[in-house]
């Protein structure tokens, strides 16, 4: 049964339509005909377009959302950890004593005891003070002072000497002269009692508020300790060193070379001394020591300054001005 052209039309394409075998060519003219046929060919161009502009769209990539954007934190960042680079070693810098001798200028001294700084003992005195300052040990007084007692009075000028033991043990009180302090230092308890003594047999005496006995030095008066120096806190520390064969030897040398020289000997220690003294030259005046602990057993009212001003003006020496 042929179609008509109306029901092929509903089914399929104009250009299907118009090539179909089934078509019936009695049932349309030919105007008609080719009309059908411009119509497909349009139709046919309207979709190659269309199939042409879908294959070359441009292809729109879509992002996600963009996340609400937070405002930055200052991170703290831990420390850097650094190596700590090891501390420049130092060479300890120890004071030693090889210079000892030069620390004593005063010239009359230093020629006469030139020989005594030859010695063997003198050697092994520097060797030991060399030897405890390694040991990191403290010792009294300051290297410059220790021999103040000499530089401060010539061999010419000693009228008296004072002997005492050994230099304070405590910190910035010893300065090279025996029973002496530095300017600024607390009075020994022991200078108060010389000074107590002073009052009492002194007319005019009157004690100071220091210590610091340097004017006696440079008038005469030999400050000298039997040993010259000490260890911190340890009374006698360095005894049976060595210093005791110097500061004999000075007591000799004053004695045998000069005369009516006045020698003020405070405790046994000092007394010990006398035997070198040539008593027919000189005075020898000896009490207990001013210490607390003795200075009421024979030191207080012992009149050693007066006595001694009275012996040096016969000796037609001048006195000395005790008073500080």
């Amino acid at each position: 049964m042929k179609r008509t052209r109306d029901e092929f039309e509903q089914e399929g394409s104009p250009v299907e339509a118009a090539n179909t075998s089934f078509f019936d060519e009695d049932s349309i003219d030919e105007t008609h005909l080719n009309a059908l046929m411009d119509k497909a060919i349009e139709n046919t161009k309207e979709n190659n377009v269309k199939e042409n502009a879908k294959q070359h769209r441009p292809v729109v990539v879509r992002l996600p959302p963009r996340l609400p954007t937070t405002p930055k934190k200052n991170v703290v960042l831990p420390p850097k950890i650094t190596t700590p680079s090891q501390p420049e070693k130092r060479m300890k810098i120890v004071d030693n004593y090889n210079d000892l001798v030069d620390i004593l200028q005063e010239a009359t001294w230093k020629e006469m005891l030139g020989k005594e700084f030859t010695k063997p003992y003198f050697s092994e005195l520097v060797k030991y003070l060399n030897d405890e300052a390694e040991k990191n040990k403290k010792i009294y007084p300051a290297k410059s002072n220790i021999f103040n007692a000499l530089n401060l009075c010539s061999f010419d000028n000693v009228k008296v000497v004072i002997l005492g033991q050994d230099p304070y043990q405590t910190p910035r009180f010893a300065h090279g002269l025996s029973f002496s302090v530095p300017s600024g230092i607390q009075v020994p308890k022991s200078l108060i009692n010389i000074y107590k003594e002073l009052s009492d047999d002194i007319t005019g005496f009157v004690a100071p508020k220091h210590g610091t006995l340097t004017k006696w030095a440079s008038s005469g008066v030999l400050l000298l300790n039997t040993v010259l120096t000490v260890e911190d806190s340890v009374s006698n520390s360095h005894k049976d060193k060595g210093w005791e064969k110097l500061t004999d030897e000075i007591i000799r040398l004053i004695s045998s070379k000069k005369k009516n020289v006045v020698f003020m000997l405070w405790g046994r220690q000092s007394q010990d001394k006398a035997k070198m003294i040539d008593a027919k030259n000189h005075l020898i005046l000896k009490s207990a020591h001013p210490s607390p602990l003795s200075a009421s057993k024979g030191f207080f009212g012992c009149k050693h300054f007066s006595k001694c001003n009275e012996y040096l003006a016969k000796s037609n020496v001048e006195e000395i001005d005790w008073k500080l």
